[in-house]
């Protein structure tokens, strides 16, 4: 008696599943379906901004607020959350017209915008 087998070759999945999205490697490349390069994008582009933002209070901001403070009432960067307003309405007096202060808005507010962008176009798309 013969028997016939049949072998049948598949290519090996590789891959995995992140909730109900599946991501398959195939090669050198990943891919995600359903996944949008943009919403990549807007969150690191938002991630800059704020970043940007937070740089700008704690190299400029906030040492000029400290100097213009008497010793025992300097603001350490630690207690900067608690104290935040007092900081800027601080800093607001001391150079109205400040253009790092509004550069610092600026590219929170961007930051922020870019964020909910990001979270529209994702839900959207």
């Amino acid at each position: 008696m013969s028997t016939e087998s049949v072998i049948q070759v598949t290519r090996p999945s590789h891959g995995c599943r992140i909730g109900e999205q599946k991501i398959a490697f195939s090669g050198d490349r990943m891919q995600a379906p359903g996944f949008s390069t943009w919403v990549l994008l807007l969150g690191l582009t938002c991630g800059l901004l704020v970043a940007s933002a937070n740089l700008i209070f704690y190299l400029w901001i906030l040492p000029e607020v400290n100097a213009s403070l008497a010793e025992g009432q300097k603001i350490s960067p630690f207690f900067v959350s608690v104290k935040l307003f007092e900081i800027v309405r601080i800093h607001t007096r001391l150079g109205p017209k400040s253009k790092m202060r509004t550069l610092m808005f600026v590219l929170f507010g961007l930051g922020v915008f870019c964020a909910f962008s990001g979270l529209l176009f994702g839900v959207v798309h």
